[in-house]
């Protein structure tokens, strides 16, 4: 059984409460039989203090979507999770759970997003499935906007602290709402794509042999182009207008991103790169495919760790841009984070500026 969870977070005066208020609404896609309702239980009075016999049941009114809004103070982090159960008395008391626990997405920021899930999104060109994140700010129209900036996240689940695999995540849902409101009349919407078992061949150009067996780069890159992007943009988004993409990734996650605008130029305008991987020399001889006219690269490292977070060969990368008569703050950048490590903290500081840069 598929579920699919949103959170949305938006701020609103009212007199009836003091100063502001944060409207939180939760909702889950789910189908249910006859004398089912869905649940919410997580730690706040108003969902029962984490004990289900004191649940907040949700609204069936735009059914399969169940849904429900409260009002609690800003800032306000909510613990929460949904659950089936039967209706009336005689019914079990047992709970059947549909998610695992999650946290609200906050802001403090009257500029506001919400956090989509699409689970084990499947590919004809590759074996394993994955989740893939929406990350979508709460206005009327996307398609009222003059720009549509599309961010395509490697590793997405790495993205935010309530879906982060690693020790931690790139935070995006405490930063970027802010950032997005210096942008007011563009959208920046983000979508993140989990990685798989196999992220140390998919990550990879066909050409290079990585640690666990030659590169399958172009067929990641084809699932993206040919599968992911026509799903997210046409069916899930419904945009009337071919939106500006860039491709951001860390380690392994600028290599690829670099392969992919080199190999398919049309649909990537820009990349941004956090501590490259490009130990794998070959893919010099992709980014001639680049073009300075229309695309900007984004590269970057720390300085410390094993290989210096890949210090030198950032170094390399970028002197093969000018070389190429690439221009040094025009359509190239290169960052150095010193005393930065191989991990999310260091790319979290980087990350917004490195944004900046491409969004000017």
């Amino acid at each position: 059984m598929k579920t699919c969870w949103t959170v949305v977070l938006f701020f609103l005066a009212c007199a009836a409460l003091p100063a502001w208020s944060t409207t939180l609404h939760l909702s889950t896609i789910q189908k249910t039989v006859w004398g089912e309702s869905v649940y919410v239980v997580g730690d706040h009075p108003y969902l029962g203090n984490n004990d289900p016999a004191y649940a907040l049941k949700l609204s069936p009114h735009k059914y399969p979507t169940w849904e429900v809004k409260i009002e609690i103070e800003p800032s306000t982090a909510i613990h929460y999770r949904f659950f089936i159960k039967a209706d009336g008395p005689n019914a079990a008391a047992t709970p059947t759970w549909i998610s695992e626990w999650q946290d609200t997405v906050q802001t403090d920021s009257t500029y506001s997003y919400s956090l989509h899930t699409i689970p084990d999104f499947t590919s004809r060109f590759l074996q394993h499935p994955r989740n893939i994140f929406v990350f979508i700010p709460d206005k009327p129209s996307i398609n009222n906007s003059k720009i549509v900036r599309l961010l395509y996240f490697h590793d997405g689940q790495n993205l935010f602290n309530s879906t982060a695999t690693a020790p931690t995540s790139l935070e995006l849902e405490r930063w970027l709402p802010a950032l997005a409101q210096n942008y007011p009349q563009e959208q920046l919407i983000v979508i993140g794509i989990a990685n798989s078992h196999e992220r140390m061949r998919e990550y990879v150009p066909p050409y290079s042999v990585g640690p666990e067996g030659s590169g399958i780069g172009h067929l990641y890159g084809r699932f993206i182009v040919e599968e992911l992007i026509p799903h997210i943009e046409h069916d899930y988004l419904k945009l009337t207008a071919t939106p500006e993409r860039t491709l951001i990734g860390t380690s392994l996650g600028g290599l690829i991103s670099l392969y992919l605008a080199a190999n398919f130029p049309e649909v990537f305008t820009n990349v941004v790169s956090l501590s490259g991987s490009f130990q794998f020399n070959e893919i010099t001889q992709d980014i001639v495919k680049l073009s300075p006219s229309k695309q900007k690269i984004y590269l970057d490292s720390g300085t410390e760790g094993p290989g210096n977070d890949n210090y030198f060969d950032n170094y390399f990368m970028r002197d093969q841009f000018l070389e190429l008569d690439w221009i040094y703050g025009g359509n190239i950048f290169h960052v150095i984070g010193r005393g930065h490590h191989h991990n999310e903290e260091a790319w979290r500081q980087r990350l917004p500026d490195a944004l900046r840069w491409i969004l000017q």
